[in-house]
């Protein structure tokens, strides 16, 4: 079987599904026939096939600028991560620290639930991933052209074309978790986290803190709460998020000049 559209795709990884047929991770510069919504120059694309070749569903994940794939495997969740590179810092990509970074991300099917860029001011790409059972964490390998700055501080490349870069990862960052869990401040509590239906945000009985105004932006950035003005003085406020995808979260609230950020999952 053939799969793409008119332009030029590139499988580079192919992989049992955790039920069944198998998922295949490359790169595509196409936006039609088999493929939908091209971000930019290159996207990786991710898609899933059964065990006669059918395709079953299809992905594109980058923004404006390339992304190249390298590798995915399969967590015990149910859930795929993936390790390539990325030039972009929009569409489904938060942040550049250089002109290229390694880019891992986290799906459950077609819906992308973390992403993260890792690297320095100079070029990096990553070129294979592992899942470590023992502990359910990662450790990716890739190339890198930085030194002693961003995620490489006090390293150095061994030649002029740069070095082979080991990473092991917190275990919590492959269900996303990472510092989410029971997190509160001095003055404000965010609970449950993860949490299903409700999101409650509340107010210590000291605190002279007030809610201004709230907003939730998705992984993408796009806003998909926003409280507006709040005027009155609630000291608990409970946000609906049964009708929220599930994913990572980034929720503001806004207390005259102050903001207070913190992550939070829906599941």
């Amino acid at each position: 079987k053939t799969y793409g559209g008119t332009g030029d795709e590139e499988a580079k990884s192919i992989i049992k599904a955790y039920d069944s047929g198998y998922i295949i991770l490359g790169t595509t510069t196409s936006n039609d026939h088999d493929v939908t919504h091209l971000h930019g120059n290159a996207d990786i694309w991710i898609f899933k096939i059964d065990d006669k070749g059918k395709l079953l569903w299809q992905k594109t994940f980058g923004g404006s600028d390339e992304e190249r794939a390298a590798s995915i495997v399969a967590t015990n969740d149910s859930s795929y991560v993936f390790i390539g590179g990325t030039a972009s810092s929009d569409g489904d990509v938060r942040l550049s620290k250089g002109s290229l970074d390694v880019w891992v991300g986290k799906i459950k099917d077609t819906t992308l639930l973390w992403e993260k860029t890792y690297g320095g001011n100079s070029d990096e790409v990553g070129t294979g991933i592992v899942y470590t059972n023992a502990n359910n964490g990662l450790a990716f390998s890739a190339h890198t052209n930085s030194s002693g700055n961003g995620d490489l501080a006090g390293d150095s490349p061994t030649g002029g074309e740069g070095s082979p870069w080991v990473v092991k990862l917190n275990p919590s960052i492959t269900t996303g978790l990472e510092d989410v869990r029971n997190y509160q401040t001095s003055d404000i509590y965010l609970y449950p986290n993860p949490a299903n239906a409700i999101l409650h945000l509340k107010l210590k009985e000291s605190s002279k803190t007030s809610f201004s105004s709230i907003r939730i932006n998705d992984v993408c950035g796009r806003i998909v709460y926003s409280s507006g003005d709040i005027t009155s003085k609630e000291s608990d406020i409970n946000i609906d998020i049964s009708g929220f995808k599930n994913g990572v979260y980034f929720l503001s609230v806004q207390d005259k000049d102050k903001v207070w950020n913190q992550k939070f999952i829906k599941e």
